[in-house]
């Protein structure tokens, strides 16, 4: 089955604090599964998440334009 971690080992594995996950999990910007009202996180969405976080920051950008065309 799924790897689930609760807020506080989320928090402790990205080191960062709890109320900073509840921030983006309020702001969608973690993906994040609720079983009843309990919080958790599948380890392989926050893998697939943490590997789109670092495409998105790791782009060159040449004279303004980034090398895939974009501004």
């Amino acid at each position: 089955g799924a790897v689930m971690l609760d807020t506080h080992k989320l928090a402790k594995e990205l080191n960062l604090s709890e109320s900073g996950i509840y921030q983006m999990v309020s702001q969608r910007k973690i993906p994040f599964v609720k079983i009843g009202r309990a919080i958790r996180f599948d380890l392989e969405d926050i893998e697939k998440w943490i590997e789109e976080k670092k495409t998105l920051s790791d782009k060159a950008i040449i004279g303004g334009v980034s090398i895939d065309g974009k501004r």
